[in-house]
């Protein structure tokens, strides 16, 4: 969908774009491609799209995948989108606050894979991304479009200040990357930040986890980094001996330990329960 076509339905519907909820659309076909080819959806899969506007990426999806299910919290979009899909019968659109949904109901039964998109406002980025990865836990694919800032810190590592229980989670979900910029003009209206699309595809041979016990372990990660400055020992209880077990010094804080550590420690302390 591009910037004409995108216009022409603002005004059709009477809608001005509200900033407060981060509506900025996308108005690059070539852009839109990309994002779609990134996602690798195939007609068996169950595509889930969070805050699709006036769907420049949901038209595609739906040619594309088994189903889709689209959330929208703007009641003013649902006609627009709805004209836009037409009558594709594997289409839903679902009028609902990402914050408030339980993702893990969507489609509970479907038999193939899911994957899940998202185009994301920068105040709430953190938080759906967090609840996406949790009540989706065997999802193979998310595609996330979100402002430059908010991708460098949930790609970071271990050692970087903004390493955090975010970067963590993604990376225990599998391979996570940032695949290419969004510039202001690929957006209608323009945004004063450069996006950029980062994608976490599901690690290979992964043990299944439900929904509930991804949120322990964020839980857990969020306990881990609750007061940065301080070190693991101030900020988990009863943690020395298992640091010790495990050869890590006792003064370690959060930000230097990798995956690997942290799920160690998660799985002692989870036994010795």
């Amino acid at each position: 969908m591009n910037k004409r076509e995108t216009q022409a339905l603002l005004e059709q519907f009477a809608i001005r774009p509200q900033h407060r909820l981060g509506q900025n659309f996308l108005v690059d076909d070539n852009l839109t491609q990309r994002i779609l080819d990134a996602a690798q959806v195939s007609e068996q899969d169950l595509a889930i799209e969070i805050g699709p506007g006036l769907g420049a990426l949901s038209r595609p999806l739906s040619q594309r995948a088994g189903k889709l299910v689209a959330v929208e919290i703007d009641p003013r979009l649902i006609a627009p989108l709805q004209q836009v899909l037409g009558d594709a019968p594997n289409s839903q659109i679902v009028e609902a606050d990402a914050q408030a949904i339980d993702f893990s109901r969507l489609e509970p039964d479907w038999p193939g894979e899911t994957v899940v998109l998202a185009n994301l406002p920068y105040y709430i980025t953190t938080p759906i991304i967090e609840k996406l990865v949790c009540e989706r836990p065997q999802a193979r694919q998310f595609v996330f479009m979100v402002q430059k800032e908010a991708a460098e810190r949930l790609l970071a590592q271990p050692g970087s200040k903004l390493y955090g229980p975010t970067a963590v989670l993604l990376a225990w979900h599998g391979p996570a990357q940032r695949l290419f910029p969004l510039l202001p003009q690929s957006f209608w209206p323009k945004p004063h930040v450069d996006s950029v699309v980062i994608s976490i595809g599901r690690k290979q041979n992964a043990d299944p986890e439900t929904a509930q016990q991804r949120k322990h372990w964020l839980r857990f990660l969020n306990n881990c980094f609750r007061q940065r400055r301080k070190t693991l020992g101030n900020n988990l209880e009863n943690i020395g001996p298992i640091l010790e077990q495990l050869g890590l010094p006792s003064k370690v804080r959060a930000e230097q330990m990798s995956l690997e550590q942290f799920r160690q420690i998660y799985d002692l302390l989870q036994s010795s329960k």
